[in-house]
């Protein structure tokens, strides 16, 4: 075990976590006490390769055999053995296991462990829907112990989380996209912060790796490594894939960035698309380092050579999305065709549809607070409180269609279907709505078993026919009775008496011959494209089967499509008219002979325009419980996205009244504060002077907020 794998670096590396944790006390900042008296802690639920399984990993103080996980469900309890997972921290020893053959809106519990070394408190999970309509929440740079504020970073991030579940308690997943911890200062109590929220036990979450998990030296990531098992990960690289439901999410190591480290990336991505995008709806792509923002980072030259290099494969292989992090500014683009804007009206509330090749890619901000990025413009310069409706359109990046920056902490929840794929963004302190888009599908799986591994998988291009003639033995067996004479010799007073007597045997008589027997494939293509009003060409195959022979007739006919959307926001109304098969068997000489024709059916399905929002949201402190609600401003400028606080009714002159009052507010408020607290208070050793100036500091974040 490593526990006890001791060395001069080794010893070393106890002796700067030992400084690390004693410095860790002198600014403050508690050291996780379960991390020293629990059996078990820093306990993680985590996605399998795909929906059916779960990964839970887990520490423990020193070595113990059997370690386990067992999971308990409808149908008993079940238990799945532990391996260790060794990539160097002395601090800890890592465990973790895999659960599989988990059913589809089934609620488990689960608890690690064993009985030598102890078990963990049980926690629970939902496995959710296992079909094409479901969400998750997406987070970035929760980055904690930035300026070795390592407990502020801790609650904002317990915040954050805690927010996103109860918004959306019914999201399938959690995806954290690197900096989960900030590395410089006390990496131990940084993770032990990090692992202190309850949602990751009870929501699978998934981390990709951030620059900042290899501070202050590539060594720590020993950590990652340690804590987040990647299904299907590269063996040198930690690139990796899973599936779950209709989505193919691939996360990528951008901290890997040399020319070599590039051309793996984009060989990753080429075989794992051309191996499983065909069978998924949509490709997400996940990584730390956005290719494109508003932020500083923008220039920097690992994102330089990243962007110009992979942004043209991520087309070449037909992406769906890119989502980021590293920039701490909300940033979507344009629909980029490798490293071309395709120009999108770029408001809240966007609905785009992408031709192939033509990729969206979403920056989010920090879901930890520890520091955020200012505006930076095409002139290399900073823009401090800087707001979209007011800056020079010259300074904004031609990729960039939205963006924001309000210096809040962000989640990001997206709701999948096999249709569309809707990214809401909110601020994690109150239901503020940063920014909604979505885009439309243009090319749906096909409809394979995730079993079968094909190399190419690549969607049939017409509907085929294959009839193949094997031979079949049959044996006949016959069976009749045939004379057999037995003979009996019997002693008799000197002479020997013969008596003959015939008895029936069964004779067997078999005859083997081969006959042709018809075996009939059918490759199945996908549904085609619902669109407004569109015939599309549907092939019909008619068999006719004679003595001896079989006649495979193809014609093609016109189907009828039709789409119809009512409203904004409402209900999707689809109308198709879709093959029915009709068989009709005539008696010709010498047998019967079969005709299959295929005729239109009106099949019409009502689908909901707009995912189900949560019909209980409880208010945070000093906000409405609105999903979509938008400051006057934006009302205003045109932007999308109104909802009960943002009537379609509301006026320039609505507005400017609301405006001013809230200005009048404001004024009055730092009046009173000057007032009431006096120059006295505003001394540098003043006791009140931290209180007024929060004070002063929250009414300057309102009106940043607002105006």
């Amino acid at each position: 075990m490593k526990l006890f794998r001791f060395s001069p670096a080794s010893a070393g590396v106890a002796v700067v976590t030992a400084a690390a944790l004693t410095f860790t006390a002198q600014v403050g900042v508690p050291f996780e006490a379960s991390a020293q008296t629990d059996p078990t802690f820093r306990m993680v639920l985590q996605p399998g390769s795909d929906e059916s399984s779960v990964i839970v990993s887990w520490r423990t103080k020193g070595p113990a055999d059997k370690e386990v996980l067992e999971i308990t469900g409808p149908e008993g309890t079940q238990t799945f053995d532990a391996q260790e997972k060794d990539a160097g921290a002395v601090a800890y020893v890592s465990n973790n296991a895999t659960a599989t053959g988990l059913k589809e809106n089934t609620e488990y519990t689960y608890r690690v462990g064993s009985d030598e070394g102890g078990w963990s408190a049980e926690e629970t999970f939902n496995t959710g829907s296992f079909g094409e309509d479901w969400r998750f929440i997406t987070v970035a740079d929760a980055q904690i112990g930035v300026d070795t504020d390592i407990k502020g970073q801790t609650d904002q991030w317990n915040t954050t989380i805690k927010n996103a579940t109860a918004d959306y308690p019914d999201a399938n997943m959690i995806w954290s996209l690197g900096d989960q911890v900030e590395g410089w200062g006390s990496t131990v109590a940084q993770y032990d912060g990090f692992f202190s929220a309850p949602a990751i036990r009870n929501y699978p979450t998934n981390a990709i790796p951030g620059n900042h998990e290899t501070y202050p030296s590539d060594l720590a990531m020993k950590h990652y490594d340690e804590h987040f098992i990647n299904p299907n990960q590269d063996s040198d690289l930690r690139n990796f894939y899973f599936e779950r439901n209709n989505v193919l999410f691939i996360g990528l190591d951008t901290n890997a960035h040399s020319e070599a480290d590039i051309d793996r990336h984009a060989e990753f991505l080429r075989k794992t698309i051309e191996n499983r995008g065909a069978f998924n709806d949509w490709v997400i792509v996940g990584m730390h380092h956005s290719f494109f923002s508003q932020g500083t980072h923008y220039t920097d030259t690992d994102v330089t050579v990243l962007r110009e290099k992979l942004a043209p494969v991520m087309s070449d292989l037909d992406v769906d999305v890119v989502l980021s992090g590293h920039d701490h500014i909300y940033t979507r683009t344009h629909l980029m065709d490798g490293l071309t804007p395709v120009e999108t009206p770029g408001k809240r509330g966007d609905v785009l549809d992408p031709n192939d090749g033509e990729v969206l890619y979403i920056t989010t901000s920090s879901a930890g607070g520890g520091k955020f990025y200012d505006f930076q413009g095409e002139d290399g310069k900073k823009y401090p409180n800087a707001r979209m409706e007011n800056m020079d359109p010259a300074l904004v990046h031609d990729s960039t269609a939205f963006w924001r920056q309000d210096y809040d902490e962000d989640y990001m929840v997206v709701d999948v279907t096999g249709e569309t794929l809707t990214f809401r963004t909110y601020n994690a302190n109150n239901p503020y709505l940063v920014d909604k888009v979505t885009i439309n599908n243009n090319d749906r799986a096909i409809p394979e078993p995730r079993e079968e591994e094909p190399t190419t998988p690549a969607p049939a291009t017409t509907t085929e026919v294959v009839t193949t003639v094997v031979p079949t033995t049959i044996t006949t067996t016959e069976t009749k009775e045939v004379p057999t004479t037995v003979t009996t010799t019997l002693p008799a007073e000197k002479t020997t008496k013969v008596i003959t007597t015939t008895v029936p045997t069964t004779e067997v008589k078999t005859e083997t011959k081969d006959v042709p027997t018809t075996i009939t494939s059918t490759v199945k293509e996908p549904a085609p494209a619902e669109v407004e009003t569109k015939v599309v060409p549907t092939t019909v195959t008619s068999t006719v089967k004679e003595p001896g022979t079989t006649k495979v007739e193809t014609t093609v006919v016109p189907t009828t499509v039709t789409s119809t959307v009512k409203g904004d926001g409402g209900t999707k109304v689809i109308t198709k008219e879709v093959p029915t098969t009709l068989t009709s068997t005539v008696v010709v000489p010498g047998g019967t002979r079969t005709e299959t024709k295929v005729v239109p059916t009106t099949i019409t399905s009502t689908v909901a325009g707009k995912p189900q929002e949560p019909s209980e949201q409880k208010p945070r402190p000093s906000e409405e419980p609105s999903k979509e609600r938008m400051s006057c401003e934006e009302i205003s400028s045109g932007s999308s996205g109104s909802s009960a606080h943002s009537s379609e009714s509301s006026s320039d002159e609505d507005c400017m009244s609301s405006r001013g009052g809230v200005i009048g507010f404001l004024l009055g408020a730092i009046s009173a504060l000057v007032v009431t607290g006096g120059a006295a208070a505003l001394a540098p050793n003043s006791p009140l002077r931290d209180n007024i100036q929060h004070m002063l500091n929250s009414i300057f974040g309102i009106y940043i907020r607002l105006f």
